[in-house]
């Protein structure tokens, strides 16, 4: 008789459980499409059916930015714009998720936006995560390709971050760093001098 009077939150909880599983399906199923087009049939749908969906927008927003990296012109420019509008509504849900905003200035540094939204990104993940680092590698590197459209106060507080980044992340971007030493030599004299002075040719 019990069963029969709430079969009403059975039914809710039955439909619940079978939206959340259709959501995961699709969103792995996502994930593993080739980037081979901007558009993603199974992102495209969760984003529609699960707006609340952060990790699906980021996803989808990392689909397309996969496909513009490989892509010219307009297709290029259109896919990272999509990209970053997911991102930026996924830091809508989650607008404390530094890592969000970390996409989006990678999103920003690709489009060539001007310096003054880069150096505002920057600021917001500096504030929201001034010991995150996990953020190191990805930061720093986009950092230093944005390295003269930042303020010298945010050049200096990455330099720092170089300094303080755990031993195996320096040494992962010791390549990167040696190559934006070769390119530009403003970093002799700006990056700390224990991680450029091997790259680094002596004045005379």
């Amino acid at each position: 008789m019990l069963l029969i009077r709430y079969w009403w939150v059975f039914l809710v909880m039955a439909l619940s459980l079978a939206y959340f599983f259709v959501v995961s399906v699709l969103l792995a199923a996502g994930k593993d499409q080739s980037p081979s087009s901007a558009e993603n049939n199974f992102l495209e749908t969760v984003s529609v059916i699960a707006p609340w969906h952060a990790e699906a927008l980021i996803a989808y927003a990392e689909h397309k930015r996969s496909f513009a990296i490989t892509a010219e012109g307009a297709d290029r420019s259109a896919a990272l714009l999509d990209g970053l509008m997911l991102t930026e509504r996924a830091i809508e849900r989650r607008p404390l998720w530094p890592y969000y905003h970390l996409g989006a200035l990678d999103a920003e540094y690709l489009l060539g936006k001007p310096a003054a939204v880069i150096q505002a990104r920057l600021d917001t993940i500096a504030r929201l995560a001034p010991n995150e680092r996990g953020l190191d590698y990805n930061l720093i590197e986009l950092s230093l390709l944005s390295w003269h459209d930042l303020r010298p106060d945010q050049q200096r507080w990455i330099a720092a971050r170089i300094k303080s980044a755990r031993f195996d992340t320096r040494k992962e971007l010791s390549g990167f760093i040696e190559k934006m030493v070769d390119s530009d030599p403003v970093f002799c004299s700006t990056l700390p001098w224990s991680t450029v002075r091997k790259y680094c040719k002596p004045t005379s």
